[in-house]
């Protein structure tokens, strides 16, 4: 399994002050590394992701992690 935070910074390419707002956000829905992988734009919209280009960030990285499992 992969850490959240690495996930966010260094996959996702997320800049480290919205990593420090995410990371509590997502802890608090009770969102670990597994369930990031199920996430939709919606719903990290609704968890408070707010900057659109984070969200397709994340679900880039979300989606070649998914390609790299299969693989």
């Amino acid at each position: 399994p992969f850490k959240l935070k690495s996930f966010l910074r260094n996959e996702a390419k997320i800049k480290d002050e919205n990593v420090s707002k995410y990371i509590p956000m997502l802890k608090q829905n009770e969102i670990d590394e597994e369930a990031l992988l199920l996430l939709t734009n919606e719903d990290l919209e609704k968890i408070g992701v707010a900057a659109m280009g984070d969200c397709k960030k994340i679900l880039a990285a979300r989606d070649k992690r998914k390609i790299a499992i299969q693989l």
